[in-house]
């Protein structure tokens, strides 16, 4: 698979819900199922994910006002401007599962998850 990242950005398209329509945001928000999907492929393509967004979800609407989680994979300075960011790809990608995983455990189906990545 090329590193171009293409792959990752055509499966939000694919599969995410465009933040835009109700949160005024870039991006896309994923399933719990899909964000998995979505690391995995930020992973081959090498793309480093420096944390996300939890969005509830109540009667159909995303975000608030219950609310969100915000959470990342590392320090919060700008990493992106760090060389030393790219040596830990897989690392920040189990980073991410696990908090995926700890934010579904605690609160279920109620939410969309969405990636802040750089290439």
């Amino acid at each position: 698979m090329p590193n171009d990242g293409n792959a990752y950005y055509e499966f939000l398209e694919a599969h995410g819900v465009p933040l835009a329509e109700t949160l005024d945001i870039e991006g896309f928000a994923l399933s719990a199922g899909d964000v998995l999907r979505a690391i995995e492929l930020a992973r081959q393509c090498n793309l480093v994910i420096l944390g996300g967004d939890a969005y509830f979800v109540s009667d159909g609407q995303i975000g608030p006002p219950q609310g969100h989680y915000a959470w990342t994979t590392g320090e919060r300075r700008r990493e992106e401007e760090s060389p030393l960011i790219r040596r830990n790809v897989n690392e920040r990608a189990e980073t991410a599962k696990a908090a995926i995983a700890r934010l579904t455990a605690a609160e279920g189906a109620k939410l969309l998850f969405s990636l802040v990545v750089i290439k």
